[in-house]
């Protein structure tokens, strides 16, 4: 076959050697120069036409920059909206919080650091607040009387009252959370505190647990069982876990539903470089503190390279989830900080606050999203004004600092960082949908909103890239589009277009339902766009629908929401089947009852059960929510919903599964007699 395609290949210039269609070139002669010079004349013109030609398309090209036709077989980017990866954490944009105790206050010349500070704050659009922040949680004393500096510590902290940092929550809407300090009869030899630690009680955080419910009685409060405590020299790991299992019992007297970040790991390392050092901590705590060991504290610092923290970043989250999934229970990650390490010997990094480091945080942030990170506290996002030390290009949102006060006249410092979560936080939906795209150093990452999309696109390359959007579902997308860009550099030590700014139409329209964008040299852009879906579609949109083993409901509990048997502390949480998000013909509304009565919830499409539920005064029951939409009856391609009634004596619950073997199961009296579950009935048909 391979012969025959290179002889048919060869057929036509075989054909032309052997049957000539042209007479022979033979030389004039040289007296006839005429004919020579109309030659030579017509191929100036030609490659004058054709420069003329190139040069028109240059100009084109640099004035409108995507001034070029629209084919492109491969999509620069796939967007399947339809696909949910997972949802996006409510708290997960947050900041550290360090405060100093002079030059927040206003001077005699008026000018206030402190309201500058809380403006920035409030553009950033928080979800929360880490407090007191890192080392000086060892340090800080709730209760000390503010503004008076004690002499006891110098750290930056203090200058911040507890009823500061509450008004603060209150006012910006945010999820309070607070780092333990956990200092009693212990000195730590080796801190960042220098010495200046507050010994800390357990009556003390009892106390605190205690204010700040009478302050924000409607409010959960995140406690963080202390900062760092693998680098403290005199401890190890059950000494840690013995003092701060103390610590977390005393919160949760105040606080019964209390969530509790824990940390230890060897100093300096990563989950993939130390996975059985990170996998021995993770089982102790499972096996030592499993009432308390609702979420991993993780501090995540990188070295600079632009291109490749992505990479690294999945590396290491990889590698933590799965020793956090290896304990069979949900544990939550809390990255309580990150950031660069901005220290070149001692001296501030050339390109600690340009578009690389920017493009470095993105890729961070990514990660983060794709990994369903809880909490994600920056590390640093806006600094002092007159800040000369290692650390400046990552300074915590401050209003000062122990390496020096800033002038009165200057305001506090934007980084570029800065503007990277401003871009996210104000430009990212509420769920990860399924994005990709085949372009070389470019990243992206699509979040939805209701019928809003939108795209993180990391552009690690020094030219401008075409990244026409296509979405792989039958949906319409709507004009106008809009895109956001942090960035555009020759080079990633450069930032010429600094602040998360819509950029100009020209940039991003929908054409023949795809949306046309170029991205900026080394830039971080988000393309937001809006869709409707065709009434079939709309009609065939179907959502999970998920069980857990919930020990504080003493049920296991069928929801919509995986948030809300996370919130619930649920454990063996899978999906069990699907349902339409739209009601059709021959389907009816799976309704979900909290029944008084016998103190659970219960779910039935079947409308003769939903009469016989509402109108029983034993069950006094109450429309809770809708799950979505099944058929009551069965229809190829479904799975029966089944119910159960079982338990022994007093104690009965209902049990709900779509899988064939746990209903037989559990309906075996012989092999599960405890269970003794009967009435085995069918609630709907679900979609597998």
């Amino acid at each position: 076959m391979q012969n025959s395609c290179i002889n048919l290949l060869k057929v036509p210039l075989l054909s032309y050697m052997q049957n000539p269609q042209q007479e022979e070139f033979k030389p004039k002669s040289q007296n006839n120069k005429f004919p020579i010079l109309v030659f030579a004349v017509a191929i100036i013109i030609l490659f004058g036409f054709i420069g003329l030609i190139l040069l028109g398309k240059n100009i084109l090209n640099k004035q409108g920059k995507i001034a070029e036709i629209y084919v492109q077989e491969n999509y620069g980017i796939t967007i399947n909206p339809e696909k949910k990866i997972q949802n996006v954490s409510p708290t997960f944009f947050g900041t550290n919080l360090y405060w100093a105790s002079h030059g927040m206050e206003a001077n005699e010349s008026g000018y206030h650091y402190g309201n500058e500070v809380m403006t920035l704050l409030e553009n950033l659009n928080l979800g929360s607040i880490r407090f007191p922040g890192g080392c000086a949680s060892d340090s800080y004393q709730w209760k000390h009387s503010f503004p008076d500096e004690p002499s006891y510590n110098p750290w930056y902290t203090y200058g911040m009252a507890i009823d500061q940092y509450i008004d603060l929550n209150k006012t910006l809407g945010l999820m309070p959370y607070y780092t333990i300090n956990m200092q009693e009869d212990h000195l730590n030899q080796k801190n960042c505190v220098a010495h200046n630690e507050y010994p800390g009680t357990i009556a003390e955080i009892k106390e605190l647990a205690q204010y700040f419910k009478e302050k924000i009685p409607d409010k959960t409060i995140y406690w963080e069982l202390s900062n760092e405590p693998w680098g403290w020299s005199n401890w190890n790991l059950v000494d840690y876990v013995n003092r701060a299992k103390l610590y977390a019992q005393a919160v949760k007297e105040i606080y019964p539903n209390a969530r509790f970040t824990w940390s230890w790991a060897i100093r300096g390392t990563t989950p993939d470089q130390a996975a059985s050092e990170w996998r021995n901590f993770i089982q102790y705590l499972k096996l030592n503190v499993p009432s308390y060991f609702d979420a991993l504290q993780y501090h995540d610092y990188y070295v600079f390279d632009p291109i490749n923290t992505d990479s690294i970043a999945k590396k290491r989250l990889d590698k933590l989830k799965q020793l956090l999934d290896e304990t069979g229970k949900n544990i939550e990650i809390d990255v309580t900080e990150f950031n660069l390490w901005c220290d070149c010997d001692g001296a501030p990094c050339t390109w600690c606050g340009t578009v690389g480091h920017s493009l470095i945080i993105a890729q961070i942030y990514r990660q983060y999203l794709l990994h369903d990170v809880k909490f994600a506290h920056l590390h640093h996002g806006v600094r002092e004004s007159d800040q000369n030390n290692p650390h400046e290009g990552e300074t915590i949102i401050s209003g000062g600092h122990g390496y020096g006060r800033p002038p009165y006249d200057k305001s506090p410092k934007t980084q570029p960082i800065y503007y990277v979560q401003k871009l996210l936080a104000d430009h990212i939906g509420t769920e990860i949908v399924e994005s990709s795209t085949i372009v070389e150093n470019v990243d992206v990452l699509t979040s939805r909103k209701d019928n809003t999309l939108y795209t993180l696109i990391i552009n690690k390359n020094n030219e401008i890239k075409h990244l026409p959007i296509n979405l792989e579902s039958g949906v319409t997308l709507k004009n106008p589009a809009r895109a956001f860009i942090v960035g555009n550099g020759v080079n990633p030590h450069q930032l010429t277009d600094l602040g998360a700014k819509e950029i100009r139409p020209g940039y991003v329209q929908v054409r023949d339902n795809v949306v046309d964008f170029s991205a900026e040299p080394y830039s971080i852009s988000v393309v937001e766009i809006d869709y409707s879906q065709s009434p079939n579609t709309q009609q065939t949109q179907t959502k999970s629908v998920y069980r857990g083993w919930c020990p504080s409901l003493w049920e296991y509990l069928v929801t919509d929401d995986q948030q809300e048997l996370e919130n619930n502390e649920c454990e063996e949480i899978k999906t069990i089947g699907k349902v339409l998000k739209n009601q059709i013909e021959g389907t009816e509304p799976l309704q979900r009852f909290w029944l008084v009565g016998l103190g659970e919830h219960f779910q039935t499409a079947i409308p003769s059960e939903k009469q016989h539920v509402r109108t029983t005064t034993k069950y006094q029951a109450k429309d809770d929510r809708i799950l979505g939409f099944v058929y009551i009856t069965p229809k190829e391609g479904t799975i029966p919903l089944y119910q159960a009634w079982c338990g022994d004596g007093w104690l009965k619950k209902h049990f709900f599964t779509t899988n064939e073997d746990e209903i037989k199961n559990v309906t075996n009296l012989i092999d599960y007699p405890d269970w003794k579950c009967q009435n085995k009935a069918i609630a709907g048909y679900l979609l597998p």
